[in-house]
């Protein structure tokens, strides 16, 4: 991933150097040549994809005019899970190489801990929250992900997993696939990592947005002041042992932007 952008534009290339420079990872081998199951870990595949999304970034940058591109910035930013931090950097909160090397730390303590305790994710689909939820009080499998009304990631043990897969396709899920993953990511398996996160979080450089990051609690305006430790206990630390909630019924909208002569639509996950 990346490849086809460092092959054309310069900007995409500059990220990568930087993102190597910074983490003393070969981060373009990995990223171009694979194999899937290093990229595959997480400790790698944090700072990569971390890296990649800033490419991109930069990519809309050498495309566009200073003018062109002030014009598309964010009104607000969010992310899910790794994507908080992607949220934190897009937004000027955070700078590419202070976001890059939290990432980094937050891969190697989630890889850690999965280490310790392995396990394994699936995604199940077609099912509501309080049936799944019903699932993993039988199967001892947990909640990670609330991607959607009808799209919830569940994690544990690789047993636990394989059961409560077969338990929800027999009560009707359209779908459950194992993830390729190295651990069970937003579980109790990650609780290891929250203390060690807490600290590197509270050591990081955080600035005032650009524009505002929305939180993972209660939908509101992420300040910076709440990226920072409150007693030991802050958003970005606790969320590697988390299930995070993207999105409820009628609560996420968004805006589409129109090509020039098109009217602006905007769409409703789930209504």
């Amino acid at each position: 991933m990346g490849k086809d952008l460092c092959e054309v534009f310069p900007g995409a290339n500059d990220i990568f150097d930087r993102a190597e420079q910074a983490t003393s990872l070969p981060l373009r081998k990995p990223c171009f040549e694979g194999p899937e199951e290093e990229l595959s870990r997480t400790d790698i595949a944090q700072p990569a994809i971390f890296t990649v999304s800033a490419a991109m970034l930069a990519v809309m940058e050498d495309l566009l005019s200073p003018e062109q591109f002030k014009a598309i910035s964010p009104t607000h930013t969010a992310g899910l899970s790794l994507g908080e931090y992607t949220a934190l950097a897009a937004a000027g909160a955070v700078g590419f190489e202070d976001g890059l090397r939290l990432v980094q730390e937050r891969g190697r303590l989630m890889q850690q801990a999965a280490t310790r305790q392995p396990g394994a994710m699936a995604a199940l689909l077609g099912l509501d929250e309080t049936a799944v939820r019903a699932i993993c009080a039988e199967t001892g499998a947990e909640l990670c992900n609330l991607n959607a009304p009808g799209q919830i990631v569940i994690g544990g043990g690789s047993g636990a997993i394989e059961t409560a897969l077969a338990l929800a396709l027999g009560r009707g899920a359209r779908r459950g696939v194992m993830l390729k993953v190295s651990g069970a990511f937003h579980t109790s398996h990650m609780a290891p990592a929250t203390e060690s996160m807490a600290r590197a979080v509270a050591n990081a450089a955080f600035r005032d947005p650009q524009a505002p990051v929305e939180g993972r609690e209660g939908r509101r305006a992420l300040l910076v002041g709440e990226a920072q430790p409150r007693g030991g206990d802050h958003i970005l630390g606790r969320a590697v042992a988390q299930a995070p909630r993207l999105v409820e019924e009628g609560q996420l909208r968004v805006h589409v932007a129109p090509a020039p002569g098109q009217r602006p639509q905007s769409s409703s996950e789930g209504g």
